[in-house]
């Protein structure tokens, strides 16, 4: 709520990739072990009001990434997109 990023104003279902980027000394986890940052993102887009619901109605698929972050800043980035 305080990025203020608004509501999803396109088309539904939508496709939904979580990006890791671990910093500075931090080992990069397998993507499989990302599913609790997963659930919280997507958990934190309803909570906001970005999207209705995390059903399959509006989410048809979640995309886990984990990359070492070239910067050395750990952060998670998640990208919502209409499904094709």
């Amino acid at each position: 709520k305080s990025q203020r990023i608004g509501r999803w104003t396109a088309s539904y279902p939508v496709d939904i990739d979580v990006t890791c980027m671990f910093g500075k000394g931090r080992r990069i986890m397998d993507a499989d072990n990302l599913q609790a940052t997963a659930k919280m993102s997507i958990d934190s887009l309803k909570l906001a009001g970005v999207i209705p619901d995390d059903s399959p109605r509006y989410v048809r698929s979640v995309k886990l990434t984990a990359l070492k972050a070239k910067d050395g800043k750990t952060r998670t980035l998640v990208t919502i997109r209409e499904a094709t």
